[in-house]
């Protein structure tokens, strides 16, 4: 449930961001910085369960080595949680949000908007990091298409359910494997310690 929870407020805050970064005015500018907060507090919350949940929401548990991803290209089986493939893309994708989330926190548009670490830098620096945010956005939405079409293709043609398990929590696989308990509680620390240090990054720095 929390990584479900943590996906789909992705989405929801990414989609936020793109439509006002790209298309929103001048008023909507808080809601673009508001909603690049909420992403920043997925990022420390997801960076952080990553290392203490158990089971499948654990990196190590679907992070793997080279061998593991020839293994899975060669013959792709259904998983539980992230096939080896599909955790490449969960880094990538990790990754992207973090610079772009990061470089924002240092962006100016050199007229009315500055990011709150702004004055933590010099403008060259604020510039060289406002251009890294412009440029990482379409990098972003790639990795985001590359994810869909992943999607598509285990879905439709190798008949991996992906989307309804994301949805439900549940998901049916030939191999009899224990399900994964909710770590409520775990997760609800790393949200708090990952909502506190957003709150002092932002408002204390």
């Amino acid at each position: 449930l929390p990584v479900r929870l943590f996906h789909w407020s992705l989405v929801i805050l990414l989609c936020i961001s793109f439509y006002t970064g790209e298309f929103g005015d001048f008023d909507s500018i808080d809601i673009h910085m508001w909603s690049g907060y909420g992403l920043l507090v997925l990022i420390f919350f997801r960076l952080g369960y990553g290392f203490v949940a158990r089971g499948y929401a654990r990196f190590g548990a679907f992070v793997k080595g080279s061998g593991a991803i020839k293994a899975y290209l060669q013959q792709p089986t259904e998983t539980v949680g992230h096939n080896p493939l599909g955790a490449l893309g969960v880094i990538a994708l990790l990754a992207s949000v973090t610079i772009q989330v990061a470089t924002g926190l240092f962006a100016t548009d050199d007229i009315f908007v500055e990011g709150p670490l702004y004055h933590l830098v010099s403008n060259d620096t604020s510039s060289l990091l406002t251009s890294i945010h412009a440029i990482n956005r379409w990098v972003l939405l790639g990795l985001i298409a590359t994810h869909l079409l992943a999607i598509v293709v285990h879905e439709w043609k190798l008949g991996h359910r992906l989307v309804l398990p994301m949805i439900t929590g549940k998901k049916q696989v030939a191999d009899e494997i224990e399900a994964d308990q909710h770590q409520l509680g775990r997760a609800s620390i790393c949200f708090v310690i990952a909502s506190a240090a957003v709150y002092y990054l932002v408002n204390e720095v």
